[in-house]
């Protein structure tokens, strides 16, 4: 493993979620309905703003949203992006997206070898819906 030259903390603007946790911010103001964010920028202009040669080397990059990080279609772009210039990179997500799991589990193996998934576990939000089958598919997909 290369060493890592610093960590970046990116927050994804998006508040939208698909789950309705009673301890949430997210549920208690109510935002969980909002749109999803536009973004302004490409995938190919992000790779080029966080490139190794910029940032001094190999980064960790935390990818995590105040809702759902893996609502809006951009960050699967982003994340392979970021993959592509040579990044570790790791998302925060409650693992109920799983047209966008389907869309990662796509990407080359040497890709997915440096992507890591922090996996928020709501059971209590999970066992209301049919998210807890789900939930433990994504899991398996990510592993395989």
């Amino acid at each position: 493993m290369e060493r890592i030259k610093r960590f970046i903390d990116g927050y994804v603007p998006v508040t939208s979620c698909t789950l309705r946790c009673h301890y949430c911010y997210i549920t208690h103001q109510r935002l969980f309905d909002t749109k999803l964010p536009k973004f302004r920028y490409d995938a190919a202009f992000i790779r080029k703003a966080l490139s190794k040669d910029r940032l001094g080397g190999t980064c960790l990059i935390n990818l995590c949203g105040g809702g759902e990080t893996l609502l809006p279609a951009e960050v699967v772009g982003y994340t392979k992006a970021l993959l592509e210039e040579g990044h570790y990179v790791m998302i925060v997500t409650n693992a109920t997206c799983s047209k966008r799991f389907d869309e990662i589990a796509q990407f080359p193996k040497e890709l997915r070898e440096r992507l890591f998934f922090k996996f928020s576990y709501h059971y209590l939000e999970l066992k209301k819906g049919i998210y807890y089958i789900s939930f433990l598919g994504m899991f398996v997909k990510c592993v395989m």
